[in-house]
């Protein structure tokens, strides 16, 4: 059985329009902070340790998004995260937020690449071992 990795958080004044609806960009900040959390946490490797000490990167080339449902002012948003894909370079993720009831409030499918950004531009690198085992924990079993 795989893993889901899940974090809540609540849906605050500076991510609504006027009308108190979560707006669309904020949401998808949500969501790469569940990516930097998952990293983070469940993969032990820091956002920090691979930028700034690793001069490695994830860069998201392709992102898909479905919205479900507004997401409102005050309440609390349920975000899970699982792999649906893992390439030799790259990974697709599942994100997906619910609310309170366990409605689907919004589904966000990013592909990121493993990069080394040494140079000019990011070059793609084959997921190490280590961390390739602790992706594939949270891999959707179908069924």
């Amino acid at each position: 059985m795989s893993s889901v990795f899940t974090v809540s958080y609540p849906v605050r004044f500076a991510d609504c329009d006027p009308a108190g609806i979560a707006f669309y960009p904020r949401l998808m900040e949500m969501g790469n902070n569940l990516v930097e959390e998952w990293f983070d946490r469940a993969l032990d490797l820091s956002f920090r340790r691979m930028h700034l000490e690793g001069d490695t990167g994830v860069p998201t080339v392709h992102l898909e998004v479905d919205f479900r449902r507004p997401a409102q002012l005050g309440s609390t948003l349920e975000w899970t995260l699982q792999v649906i894909e893992l390439g030799q370079t790259s990974v697709r993720l599942r994100l997906q937020a619910r609310d309170a009831a366990g409605r689907l409030a919004l589904e966000i499918r990013p592909r990121l690449v493993l990069c080394d950004m040494t140079g000019d531009e990011p070059i793609s690198r084959v997921i190490p071992d280590l961390l390739r085992a602790r992706m594939q924990e949270f891999t959707e079993t179908s069924g």
